[in-house]
């Protein structure tokens, strides 16, 4: 498994022709002057080459491609390139292949997305060349001998995809070179390119043989399966890199614009077409809408009240912050479930209760994102993306309107039908406002039956309701509203409920009555149970950076020593929460630009002290 270190390229060397079949069962070939013509395949050169340099990887390679067929046939002849990539599109268009997978990190959806338009360029290149350049085709057919082996668990090797996305970006690149180098009236300028480029086409072989073999269920060798660090596929990528800027060194600024354009204009082509099949969709979506269900809407719309500003009320968290609760078994236990589950998170007021489920929805943390490609006969019929549905509402003591369960209840549904990918479920809620008008909006009854039939839909998908700060909302509405889903969940483990995919993330602080309640949960197993006092230490060592990066924002005009002083007294107080915080800050901004430089500490110790003891629990 050795890898060449990329260097600077050598004068060319005579380039070979395509070795026949008897240098291939070893007779050496005779080297030739580099053909001016079409005639040179470089991508059948690139593979010889990958094959010489890594032979077990090669064979392993070809095992996995061609699968059951006879052990003397492998890839060392265009003609078995060919009969195994008709094969491989011959199964996918007699079964139709629908292929999804998904993932919560954002860095997965990028990947993605880029896997996805590349499988749009490639798909029609590869099944043109098959037969006139199957080594080509079989290079631009990685993505999709990748997709079907891909897992939830295998999306997570983020290196390992980001170098698969890469080498398909670096193909687009140099398709468009070879249209303007190779295949014109300047050919005979860059013959000097050829080797080079052979080079990093192997390279690009290598890459995808070893991403293939490692992802394998039927892998030939361990050596591939142990291949998950980070550095292995990084580096591997990095001398892939490397030979693309020795390649580009060999071409002049003018022709490499040339290059550009017409790389850009292909991938703008598709682009534009993605573009107008989403305006599409969305164009029959909106014109979907009629009288009865724009009225619903907004009459769900008044009564919920403003819930995006109630979330956003919170600051954003900063960076380093929350990652006690993100890496807790308990919490990716519940965000991994494929069945219906609550999780409650019960912490003091000054945790960050409100700052985590905030950034929990804006940060794509509860999400699970899902790209399904649909193949059929013709071509790749369908790429849809979606993603988990997440709706919320922050109870806000004091807030507008009734912040009750009926509320919530309200903006959840409005944020159900006004998602493109749920609105279909506007159909459920109908009927039962034609019979009751406005006032449906303050029948918990009635919307929560409305909400149990949408979640469990078939068309619903998964949907993630997140409440934050229920113990702000009403004592009697909160107790009725518990009730409620404690019955729902003891109902959907009764009932094997396998359609409802929902799931409810509740934040509150630990009032007894909440305790009590949340007790009766503890009959199904639907239910996990998160209490925050358990991560003190952990809040209070981030509550430390947050003071670090406030201080930032609120003592312009002091001076880096002056910080300094502040950062220190506030880090040693010790009981530092959230909530002290953000009262401490805005006393200082108060006090401190009044006061010297030399009375700046003094004025800090006075504003920290707090009056009372605090409890160091969440908010």
């Amino acid at each position: 498994m050795a890898s060449n270190s990329p260097s600077d390229p050598q004068p060319p060397k005579p380039l070979p022709t395509p070795p026949s079949s008897s240098q291939r069962s070893g007779q050496p070939a005779e080297p030739v002057t580099p053909s001016t013509d079409d005639s040179v395949d470089l991508w059948e050169l690139a593979y010889e080459k990958f094959r010489a340099q890594e032979p077990e990887l090669a064979e392993d390679y070809t095992k996995q491609l061609l699968g059951n067929a006879t052990a003397s046939t492998d890839l060392a002849s265009r003609q078995c390139v060919e009969t195994a990539l008709k094969k491989l599109l011959e199964d996918r268009e007699k079964k139709q292949w629908k292929i999804s997978f998904s993932g919560h990190s954002m860095k997965v959806r990028k990947q993605a997305d880029r896997l996805t338009k590349f499988l749009q360029w490639s798909d029609p290149l590869v099944k043109a060349a098959v037969s006139a350049q199957p080594y080509a085709a079989l290079a631009w057919s990685g993505v999709g001998l990748l997709l079907p082996l891909l897992t939830s668990s295998t999306t997570q090797n983020e290196a390992m995809l980001d170098g698969f996305n890469s080498i398909g970006e670096l193909q687009v690149y140099w398709k468009a070179c070879e249209e303007t180098c190779l295949r014109s009236e300047h050919r005979k300028h860059y013959q000097c390119l050829l080797n080079p480029l052979v080079k990093l086409y192997s390279l690009v072989f290598a890459y995808q043989a070893y991403v293939i073999c490692h992802l394998s269920k039927s892998q030939h060798s361990r050596a591939w399966k142990n291949l998950t660090s980070p550095d292995f596929w990084n580096n591997k990528l990095r001398d892939i890199e490397e030979w693309g800027k020795n390649c580009c060194r060999l071409i002049d600024a003018s022709r490499e614009r040339e290059i550009q354009q017409n790389r850009d204009s292909q991938l703008q082509e598709l682009q534009t077409l993605r573009i107008i099949q989403e305006s599409m969709v969305q164009g029959n979506e909106e014109n979907r809408r009629d009288e009865k269900e724009i009225k619903l809407l907004h009459d769900l719309a008044i009564a919920a009240g403003d819930y995006t500003r109630y979330k956003d009320l919170n600051p954003h968290k900063v960076d380093g912050t929350c990652e006690w609760f993100l890496t807790d078994e308990r919490f990716c236990k519940w965000r991994d479930s494929k069945s219906p589950s609550l999780l409650w998170v019960s912490a003091g007021p000054g945790c960050g209760k409100s700052v985590l489920s905030k950034s929990l929805i804006d940060d794509g943390q509860l999400a699970t994102f899902v790209t399904t490609i649909t193949f059929t006969r013709s071509s790749i019929d369908a790429v849809s993306s979606r993603e988990s549905t997440v709706c919320y509402f922050f109870f806000k003591d004091g807030g507008d309107g009734y912040m009750d369960s009926a509320q919530a209840l309200c903006a959840l549904l409005h944020q159900l039908f006004t998602c493109s990918s749920t609105s279909r479920l506007i159909k459920y809620a109908l009927q039962s406002h034609r019979e009751h008008g406005a006032t449906l909006t303050r029948k918990f009854s009635e919307l929560w039956r409305i909400l149990s039939e949408c979640v469990t839909s078939p068309d619903a998908g998964e949907i993630i309701c997140v409440l934050d700060a229920l113990d702000e909302c009403k004592e009697d509405s909160r107790r009725d509203f518990i009730k409620t889903l404690q019955e729902f969940y003891s109902r959907s483990e009764r009932l094997s409920i396998a359609t409802s995919k929902v799931r409810f993330l509740v934040t509150s602080r630990p009032y007894p009555d909440l305790e009590s309640s949340f007790q009766k949960f503890r009959t199904t197993t639907a239910y996990l149970q998160f209490d925050g006092d358990e991560k003190s230490e952990q809040i209070r060592q981030e509550i430390d950076l947050v003071i670090d990066a406030r201080l930032q924002d609120s003592t312009d005009g002091f001076t880096v020593n002056d910080k300094r002083k502040i950062s220190e007294r506030l880090k040693s107080m010790d009981h530092r929460t959230y909530l002290w915080l953000h009262l401490t800050l805005i006393s200082l901004r108060r006090v401190l630009p009044n006061l010297a430089s030399g009375l700046i500490l003094k004025g800090c110790c006075l504003v920290c002290r707090p009056k009372s003891p605090m409890h160091t629990k969440g908010s």
